[in-house]
């Protein structure tokens, strides 16, 4: 094993059943967060490379003082979830973060001066 990392986006047999699949997986996730909405303030998951997703981190759940996410912040979540996915297998996700880095860096340079 070389240790080497391969992008995401080269694991990915077939990119149309990849978001297929994705979208069914974000399905089964909507029910979890439905059941015990809870989660979804602090919910991590790791997606493979045929979209299945695994949820971890299951034990730091808030146990009070929470107010249940609406429609709009589920499909807010779920849009962005699939965005990134999107921008990922399309293999510029990470130039697009580092443009936001470097964005906010000149903004708070201009806060500071």
């Amino acid at each position: 094993n070389s240790g080497s990392m391969k992008p995401f986006d080269s694991l990915v047999a077939n990119k149309t059943q990849f978001l297929h699949t994705l979208q069914e997986e974000l399905q089964d996730l909507v029910a979890v967060l439905i059941k015990e909405p809870r989660l979804f303030y602090d919910f991590q998951f790791l997606i493979d490379s045929e979209a299945r997703i695994y949820q971890i981190d299951l034990d730091r759940v808030e146990q009070s003082g929470y107010q249940a996410p609406t429609k709009q912040a589920f499909d807010n979540c779920l849009n962005s979830i699939i965005g990134n996915m999107i921008r990922i297998l399309d293999g510029d996700y990470r130039d697009a973060t580092k443009k936001r880095r470097r964005k906010k860096k000149k903004e708070d340079k201009k806060i500071s001066s």
